[in-house]
């Protein structure tokens, strides 16, 4: 699992790249 350091906080790489 990879986690991304957001200004919102910490997102999974997976709801990121969803977001995208």
């Amino acid at each position: 699992m990879v986690v991304f350091f957001w200004d919102g906080g910490c997102v999974d790489l997976q709801i990121y790249r969803f977001r995208m």
